[in-house]
């Protein structure tokens, strides 16, 4: 109730100046992934982005609404129906000139930023860099990172059920975990559902689920957020691959000719991934 106070409250305060007016919600991930939240954080989200991306979408409404966050599956789920029916990628200039985009018949919309992408966009147009110091810290930085991703991969409830699944072949998982993730590294994008809920691949859904793939739409995708985690995916599944043995490596390769076709089909259809 004082969520909806505040938004009428600023409504009115906007229709009053006549101009429009922005507010601003920073790191709303936290309300869905913070282990201090419970299931009202999801919910006060869902009233907050229901309010402001389908009441106040239309052209002529005064208070606009800009929400940020860097997780993935939390883009993905704030981007589903019915909290919005219509998504329109923006660029750096856009932001810049603040240009409308092509509206949708019915006058709602909700424009959406790869903010990585944005940033890049500027800073090549002003000229400006990064110091070899501070690439050489981020080249560090980023390495963590993604090890900590892998491991959070690895960690995941959907990956853990795969691998229970497997149980009588560690190859046989060690085939589906490495090569869908080859698969996905060899693919500009995989088509994905319209919701996130939908997202049925339990590889696809853990690495959605730790950025290591990221949601973009018109068309609604999943992509690699760089070139850069692309590599450290591939140098990773050859740092798996070379600690088999010979007699492990034969396995291994019959067992992928068995298990291709199947792969192929999964990661065709993500929303049917489960077995």
């Amino acid at each position: 109730t004082r969520i909806s106070y505040l938004l009428a409250a600023l409504e009115s305060a906007a229709e009053a100046s006549g101009r429009p007016m922005i507010v601003a919600l920073l790191n709303v991930d936290v309300l869905l992934r913070s282990l201090f939240i419970d299931a009202r954080g999801e919910d006060l989200l869902h009233r907050v982005l229901m309010h402001l991306q389908q009441s106040n979408a239309a052209p002529e409404a005064k208070l606009r609404a800009l929400f940020q966050t860097s997780d993935s599956p939390t883009a993905f789920w704030a981007l589903s129906p019915p909290l919005a029916e219509s998504v329109v990628p923006l660029s750096a200039e856009d932001f810049r000139t603040a240009a409308d985009v092509q509206r949708p018949s019915n006058g709602a919309i909700v424009g959406v930023a790869a903010i990585t992408d944005v940033l890049l966009d500027v800073l090549a147009s002003e000229g400006e860099g990064e110091s070899e110091g501070s690439r050489e810290n981020d080249h560090v930085r980023e390495a963590r990172r993604f090890e900590w991703r892998m491991d959070q991969v690895l960690g995941h409830a959907a990956v853990l059920q795969l691998r229970q699944e497997h149980a009588d072949s560690r190859t046989s998982f060690a085939v589906v975990l490495w090569e869908t993730i080859r698969q996905i590294c060899q693919r500009p994008y995989l088509a994905a559902p319209r919701h996130a809920r939908d997202v049925g691949h339990p590889i696809v859904e853990a690495m959605l689920h730790t950025s290591l793939l990221e949601p973009r739409w018109c068309p609604t995708r999943l992509v690699m957020p760089d070139a850069e985690t692309r590599r450290r995916l591939l140098s990773w599944l050859d740092d798996q691959h070379a600690k088999l043995s010979w007699p492990q490596r034969i396995e291994y390769s019959v067992q992928l000719l068995r298990d291709r076709p199947d792969i192929l089909r999964r990661l065709d259809n993500p929303d049917q991934g489960r077995r």
